[in-house]
């Protein structure tokens, strides 16, 4: 399997984008209009990806003999170093703007520290000052629940635990919501819906990885003819999603089976039949990268484009696009100015 898959990464960079055109909608102005009303569910493909790929390094931990616990608390200090340089970011610049137009207190302001920390998703009571971070809170605790089972079970959690995980969470979600756009909306004695819906996601990736894994001979046996259809299956798999996306009425009805369609579209995105190449390069391994930053900074422009159109004096589609952008080009300079801190202390270190 390739290390990396530029399909994926560009679906990265895509549904970001896609996640911010749907924040979007709450932006005010003249001629307003709804666009990709059904983007949250954009969420499901970061879960499933990031739970593939966190299969694939509790495999390679699997024989160790270290302490898993510590390895446990090593990984997550290691997605946190990624995350916290962008989240503390936002969040302080969102404080400043709500400071500016009186929108909050200083008691929210110490509350907020759970959610810029990522720690708001265990049920703490917070103020979420950048609502779409929960998705990173909600990765990480699941990863630190899951690392260690996944560990010492094995091949039990691969097919039984993983499984179930999914088709109960699925049920659950179904049941008491109808739709897949939760993720703090009730607390279910120790576990928020948000949580579940991670953990379904994740098992889903977990469980994909290992198939591929599993079936790896019979892949590479698939003539030249049988990856054309394939490669025609998973370009129309996409082009379902993001027609759900854009054009489906918002009912929740169809939301478990477009999650069905973006897992297998995920599935063969890795199978590693798929033509791609054009699409590994550094650009596109750029925009993913640019992704994360562009997911945690857009709350900031809503705020500011939302605050503007209100006043009505603009047109929604400009704002939206001026929103959109600010939020490219503030994460391509913050990155680039992450990326020279870093080889600054590499430098340092050497």
């Amino acid at each position: 399997m390739n290390k990396r898959n530029g399909l994926i990464s560009m679906m990265k960079f895509i549904f970001a984008i896609i996640i911010v055109l749907f924040h979007g909608n709450s932006i005010k102005g003249e001629n307003k209009f709804l666009i990709a009303y059904n983007g949250y569910i954009c969420v499901e493909f970061f879960f499933i990806v990031s739970g593939y790929f966190f299969a694939k390094l509790v495999e390679r931990d699997w024989n160790k003999k270290t302490n898993i616990y510590k390895d446990n608390v090593n990984i997550i200090i290691r997605k946190l170093k990624k995350f916290l340089p962008f989240t503390i970011v936002a969040s302080a610049i969102l404080i400043v703007i709500k400071l500016l137009f009186n929108e909050i207190s200083m008691g929210n302001i110490f509350l907020s520290v759970f959610n810029t920390f990522l720690v708001d998703m265990s049920g703490m009571i917070t103020y979420r000052i950048n609502i779409p971070v929960w998705y990173l809170s909600a990765l990480l605790i699941s990863m630190f629940i899951l690392y260690p089972i996944i560990r010492k079970n094995k091949e039990k959690y691969i097919y039984y635990f993983a499984p179930l995980i999914v088709l109960f969470g699925a049920g659950y979600i179904n049941n008491n919501f109808t739709n897949l756009d939760v993720w703090n909306n009730k607390w279910n004695l120790f576990i928020s819906a948000g949580l579940v819906r991670s953990m379904m996601d994740i098992n889903i990736g977990i469980l994909i990885y290992f198939f591929i894994k599993n079936i790896q001979e019979k892949i590479e046996k698939i003539s030249t003819k049988g990856k054309i259809i394939l490669n025609i299956v998973t370009f129309l798999l996409y082009s379902f999603f993001f027609c759900f996306i854009f054009f489906y009425e918002r009912t929740g009805k169809l939301d478990f089976f477009a999650l069905l369609i973006i897992s297998l579209s995920t599935l063969l995105s890795f199978s590693g039949v798929i033509y791609d190449k054009f699409l590994n390069n550094k650009f596109v391994y750029y925009l993913e990268k640019l992704s994360l930053p562009i997911f945690i900074n857009h709350f900031i422009f809503k705020d500011i484009f939302n605050k503007m159109g209100s006043s009505n004096n603009y047109k929604f589609i400009f704002l939206l696009i001026i929103y959109v952008l600010s939020s490219v080009v503030f994460s391509m300079l913050e990155l680039k100015i992450m990326d020279l801190i870093k080889k600054r202390r590499v430098k340092k270190i050497c």
